[in-house]
């Protein structure tokens, strides 16, 4: 699936760009403007298959094996959440933009375990019964600006702050909740982002985030492919469908004030939007 994503976003690409090559030297570019509008928001609902997998131990030791989140502890594949974005584009020409989005999984399970887990130390044995919370949210905050933007193209480049905080419990049955990693991970990426009017309603936008930063013994990687079909249906209402994949990756070799836990936490998933928009 992310081959074929990533796959879809370099034909849209470059199939659009040949179309406007195409039509360049007939449209008026310096007189028309892409978009005038100044707020954005949109809200929808997300499909999504999730992967999660988390490995935890002792700098010295080695850090044991990973986990698969839903094969050990029954948490659901597969997510049904609300999401959520705001955009704000100013300046005489609507060239800069903040941007900020916000949807969260909060999974939990009940599961007697059909294989022996370890987690910090604690070794939980196959056959008991134990209940887990995994939650995980993406706040993302960014600054956009369209380096070219005319009647039909508008490309642009980004920076922002993914903020992600992420929750791990279990607890054996009537037995107190063992906290296995509970923090927020701030990690900055880089955006590039290309839409395109294919007709006078229709939008077809992609988007692509990448990062892989190291700050002392903290390292967090992430890749997130988007791809959106926009209609401005009305004159402030619109709708649109898209598809999602993205992939975070956070490791920890020593525990400090942010970080409480040594290992990996690994959650990728891909997903299918549908949504409204309200713009003005």
């Amino acid at each position: 699936m992310k081959k074929t994503l990533l796959l879809l976003f370099i034909i849209a690409i470059s199939h659009n760009a040949y179309i406007y090559a195409q039509k360049t030297d007939s449209l008026e570019i310096l007189t028309k403007k892409y978009d005038v509008n100044s707020f954005v928001f949109t809200t929808g609902a997300f499909v999504s298959g999730v992967v999660s997998k988390v490995r935890f131990g002792n700098k010295q030791l080695g850090l044991g094996i990973d986990v698969n989140m839903e094969d050990a502890l029954g948490l659901s594949t597969t997510n049904f959440v609300f999401r959520g974005s705001a955009m704000y584009f100013f300046g005489k020409k609507r060239k800069h933009a903040f941007k900020a989005s916000y949807f969260a999984f909060l999974r939990s399970s009940h599961k007697v375990l059909e294989t022996e887990l370890e987690f910090n130390d604690y070794v939980y044995p196959i056959g008991t019964e134990i209940n887990s919370i995994f939650n995980f949210s993406i706040i993302k905050f960014a600054y956009d600006y369209s380096f070219f933007k005319d009647d039909r193209v508008d490309l642009g480049v980004g920076i922002g702050f993914y903020i992600m905080p992420i929750m791990f419990k279990v607890s054996v049955v009537n037995q107190a909740t063992n906290t296995i990693a509970d923090f927020i991970a701030p990690l900055p990426y880089a955006s590039l982002r290309t839409d395109f009017k294919i007709l006078p309603k229709l939008y077809l936008k992609q988007g692509l985030d990448v990062l892989y930063a190291r700050f002392d013994t903290y390292s967090g990687a992430i890749l997130d492919i988007n791809i959106r079909l926009e209609h401005n249906t009305w004159k402030h209402f619109g709708f649109g469908t898209g598809l999602d994949f993205f992939k975070i990756i956070v490791r920890s070799e020593t525990t400090n004030g942010n970080f409480d836990f040594i290992g990996n936490v690994e959650m990728g998933y891909t997903g299918f939007l549908i949504f409204a928009k309200y713009y003005f």
